[in-house]
C-alpha cells in the first residue's frame, strides 16, 4: 500500500503506520475505531488472521470481541482493500495516469482482534524477551512496493488518486480516485461510512466507551494490580494498559533493557495474580453483549451492510 504520512491510533490504543489507500485504511483501523481506554502499551499483532471464536467464560485475554461481529475484517477486509485498489487503478487508467498502484498490505493485528494487548501484557514470554516493546513478529512488515510508490508518485498523480492533500483531507477526497472507489464499494450503505471503510458511528461508540471495562471486579482487582507493583518497586503503575512511567517510550521497536524486561515480567505477574486484565475483559464482553442487545435493529443492518459490501468486493476482484 500507499506509506502514510500520518498516523492513527489502532483498535488497541498504539500508534501504527497506515496508507494513503490506508485514508482508507484508517480504515479497518478506525473501522476498529481504537480500544476504548487503551492504553500506549497497547499493541497490534501481526499474526495472520485466523478468527477465533468469542469465549463464553470470558476469562482469556485474547479472542474477538462480541463488537467485532459489526467490524470489516481479516479475510474480508482483504478482499474490500483489493477492490478499491483496482477501482482506483481503473479510474487512473480512464484519466491517462501512467502509475501503477501497489497492492494493500493484508489484514493483521489490530484488523483481526481488537484483543491483542487491550488489557496489558499479553504474556511472558513477550515480557522476558521484549519488555514493553514489540516482538518481532508484532512490528509492523516492510512495503517495499507502497514505499517504492511514495518516493514515485507526483504531485498530480497524488492528487489525482486522492483528491486532496493528507493534511488536509475533507469532502475533496470524494473527488480522488480511491474515493471514488470507496463510495462504489460503500454503494449507500448506512453502517459503513462512504470517507474511508470506517465503522458505524455506534460500532465506534460501543467499541470506545469508557464505561466498557468497568466493574466491580475490575475496580477490587485494579487496587491489587497496583498493590502489587508498588510492592514490587514500582508505585506509579495503577493500570494494567501502562507501564511503569520510567519504561514509557515512544519506539516500540527499540531494545528493550535488562531492567525494562524485569519491570515487564513483574507486572505481567501481578496481571495474573490480581486477575485484572481477566475481569477487564469479562466485563468489557458483557457490556458490548448489552449494548448489541439493546440495538437489535441497528445492529442486524450493520452486519447486513458489511456483507453487501464484501459482496460487490468480491464481485469487483473476480472480475478484474
Amino acid at each position: 500500500m500507499i506509506n502514510a504520512v500520518s498516523r492513527v491510533g489502532a483498535a488497541t490504543g498504539r500508534r501504527r503506520p497506515l496508507c494513503l489507500l490506508g485514508v482508507l485504511v484508517s480504515v479497518a483501523i478506525l473501522l476498529a475505531g481504537c480500544g476504548g481506554g487503551s492504553s500506549p502499551r497497547s499493541r497490534p499483532s501481526l499474526s495472520p488472521y485466523e478468527p477465533p471464536a468469542v469465549s463464553s467464560s470470558a476469562g482469556s485475554p485474547s479472542g474477538l470481541l462480541p463488537i467485532q461481529q459489526y467490524m470489516l475484517l481479516g479475510r474480508d477486509y482483504d478482499v474490500v482493500m483489493r477492490a478499491v485498489v483496482v477501482l482506483a487503478q481503473q479510474c487512473m487508467d480512464k484519466q491517462g495516469f501512467k502509475v501503477t498502484l501497489p497492492p494493500p498490505v493484508p489484514a493483521r493485528g489490530a484488523i483481526s482482534d481488537l484483543s491483542y494487548g487491550r488489557y496489558g501484557l499479553d504474556s511472558l514470554a513477550e515480557a522476558e524477551g521484549y519488555g514493553y516493546g514489540f516482538a518481532p513478529e508484532h512490528r509492523p512488515r516492510p512495503d517495499p512496493a507502497g514505499e517504492e510508490f511514495e518516493r514515485s508518485i507526483t504531485a498530480t498523480e497524488r492528487s489525482a488518486l486522492v483528491g486532496a492533500d493528507l493534511a488536509e483531507m475533507d469532502a475533496r477526497y470524494r473527488n480522488g480516485c480511491v474515493g471514488q472507489a470507496d463510495q462504489r464499494l460503500m454503494a449507500g450503505t448506512s453502517a459503513i461510512w462512504a470517507d474511508g471503510i470506517q465503522a458505524s458511528p455506534l460500532v465506534r461508540q460501543v467499541n470506545l466507551d469508557p464505561r466498557a471495562k468497568d466493574s466491580p471486579a475490575t475496580e477490587s482487582s485494579m487496587k491489587n494490580f497496583a498493590g502489587c507493583m508498588a510492592a514490587a518497586g514500582y508505585p506509579d503503575t495503577p493500570d494494567p494498559r501502562e507501564p511503569p512511567p520510567q519504561f514509557r517510550r515512544s519506539s516500540p521497536a527499540s531494545e528493550a533493557t535488562a531492567a525494562e524486561k524485569r519491570a515487564a515480567v513483574t507486572q505481567f505477574k501481578c496481571q495474573q495474580s490480581s486477575g485484572v486484565s481477566a475481569a477487564m475483559r469479562s466485563a468489557e464482553i458483557a457490556f458490548q453483549l448489552k449494548a448489541i442487545d439493546a440495538n437489535p435493529e441497528a445492529f442486524a443492518q450493520i452486519k447486513s451492510d458489511i456483507q453487501a459490501v464484501v459482496r460487490r468486493a468480491t464481485t469487483i476482484v473476480g472480475d478484474r
